[in-house]
C-alpha cells in the first residue's frame, strides 16, 4: 500500500517543518537582557600597625648572664587607628656572631587570648633567625599588646673564640589582615 501526497499532507508537512525551524532559529537567537543600578563609593580601609622603638644592646652581656626587653605591639600609628582586623608575628634576626639564645612572652596585660604567642616560649633560630606567630590586633578599638624579649648567653658558651665580638640583633614585627572573629 503506497502513500500518495495529498494536498493536505504536503501542507502538514510544510507546517510541522517551519514550526521545527522556527523553534531551532528561536532557541539558537534569543538574547537575554537585564539591567541593575546601584551606588557605591569604594574605600580603602586604614591599616596601621605601631610599635615602640626598643634598642637591643647586648655589649657587656657574659656568659650565664641575661638581659631582659619589653615592646609594645599596637594597631595605631599618629592617632589612627587600623580599621581592619590584623594577625602578626614578631621575628628575632641576628648576625649570629655570638651564642645567644631569645624567649619571647606575652605580657600579662594583653587581653585574654588575643595577645598571646602562639609558640610561646624560646624561639628556634635557625641561620640566625626566628619567628613567633603573635596574636591578633582588632580593628576600630586601639589595642596594644606587650611583650618581653629575654637574651640570655649560656653559661656553658665561655669559648675564647667569643672575645672581641659583636652581634647585631634586629627584633621586626610584620602585620597581616587578618579575618575578624565573630563574638
Amino acid at each position: 500500500m503506497k502513500k500518495n501526497l495529498t494536498k493536505t499532507r504536503i501542507i502538514a508537512y510544510l507546517m510541522m517543518m517551519t514550526a521545527s525551524v522556527f523553534l531551532v532559529t528561536a532557541v539558537t537567537y534569543s538574547r537575554f537582557y537585564s539591567t541593575a543600578e546601584g551606588d557605591a563609593v569604594a574605600e580603602i580601609a586604614a591599616s596601621e600597625l605601631g610599635s615602640i622603638p626598643i634598642a637591643i644592646d647586648v655589649s657587656g652581656i657574659n656568659p650565664g648572664a641575661t638581659k631582659t626587653y619589653q615592646f609594645k605591639v599596637v594597631n595605631a600609628k599618629d592617632s589612627q587607628v587600623s580599621q581592619v582586623t590584623q594577625g602578626y608575628s614578631i621575628s628575632v634576626k641576628t648576625t649570629d656572631n655570638l651564642p645567644l639564645t631569645f624567649t619571647l612572652s606575652g605580657g600579662s596585660s594583653n587581653p585574654a587570648g588575643s595577645g598571646k604567642l602562639v609558640n610561646e616560649g624560646k624561639i628556634v633560630m635557625t641561620g640566625g633567625s626566628g619567628t613567633a606567630e603573635g596574636g591578633i590586633l582588632p580593628h576600630t578599638t586601639e589595642t596594644s599588646h606587650m611583650y618581653t624579649l629575654e637574651v640570655q648567653w649560656p653559661k656553658s658558651e665561655t669559648s675564647t673564640e667569643y672575645a672581641d665580638e659583636i652581634d647585631m640583633i634586629t627584633l621586626q614585627v610584620e602585620a597581616y589582615q587578618s579575618e575578624p572573629s565573630v563574638e
